[in-house]
C-alpha cells in the first residue's frame, strides 16, 4: 500500500511543482482496485515543449519516486497503453511526429498514431528515448529534492485512502512555507 502511495503521490508533487496540473485528488483504492492522480490540466490545448516536457515529468515521477524512496521501481508504471511510461513514451512521439516541436517540421503522423512510428522508425526511437531518459532524470532529482511532500502525502494516503485537492494544495502550501523558511531538509538517500 505504501509503494502505490509514494508512487500516486509523486505525481501530484511534481504536477503542482513544475505547473503541469491542478491535483483534483488522489486516491489509492478505486472501484477498479487501482490508484490514481487526477489533475486537470491547463486549459489551453496548444501545447509548447516546455509543457510536454512537464508533463512527461508527472508521467515517470511515480516511477522516480518508487526508485528513489522505496529503492526500487515496479512494473506499476508499465504494462498497459494507458500506463505512465506509455503516456510518457506517446507525449514524446507525438511532439516530434505530429505537433512539430522536433527537429523537424514534418508531419509523420496523428498525435494518437505517432507512437507506432517508433516500431518502424529507429531514429525517432532513439530520440524519444533519450528524451525519456533525460526527464526522468530530472524527474528523480524532482523527487529527491521534495521528498518530505511526497512523504506527506503518502503518509496522509495510507492512511485514508484519498487525499482531496484542496487537502493536498493545503498540505503543499505547508511544505512550501516551511521549505522557504529552511525547515524542510530534501535529497535524502534511500531506504527500503
Amino acid at each position: 500500500m505504501r509503494r502505490v502511495a509514494i508512487h500516486e503521490s509523486a505525481h501530484a508533487c511534481i504536477s503542482e511543482r513544475v505547473g503541469a496540473g491542478t491535483v483534483h485528488g488522489i486516491t489509492i483504492l478505486d472501484r477498479e482496485g487501482g490508484a490514481h492522480t487526477l489533475t486537470q490540466a491547463p486549459q489551453d490545448p496548444i501545447l509548447s515543449r516546455a509543457d510536454v516536457e512537464r508533463l512527461v515529468l508527472v508521467a515517470l515521477a511515480g516511477r522516480a519516486a518508487e526508485e528513489e524512496i522505496l529503492g526500487s521501481a515496479t512494473s506499476g508504471a508499465g504494462g498497459s497503453s494507458r500506463s505512465d511510461l506509455a503516456i510518457a513514451t506517446a507525449l514524446l512521439a507525438s511532439a516530434r511526429a505530429s505537433l512539430g516541436l522536433g527537429e523537424t517540421l514534418a508531419y509523420r503522423a496523428s498525435p494518437e498514431q505517432a507512437h507506432a512510428l517508433l516500431a518502424v522508425d529507429p531514429e525517432l526511437r532513439r530520440t524519444v528515448e533519450a528524451q525519456l531518459a533525460r526527464l526522468y532524470g530530472r524527474a528523480r532529482a524532482l523527487v529527491r529534492q521534495h521528498r518530505p511532500l511526497i512523504e506527506a502525502a503518502a503518509d496522509v494516503l495510507v492512511a485514508e485512502k484519498h487525499l482531496s485537492g484542496a487537502d493536498f494544495r493545503r498540505l503543499f502550501a505547508a511544505y512550501t512555507r516551511a521549505r522557504k523558511a529552511g525547515r524542510v531538509r530534501t535529497g535524502g538517500g534511500r531506504h527500503g
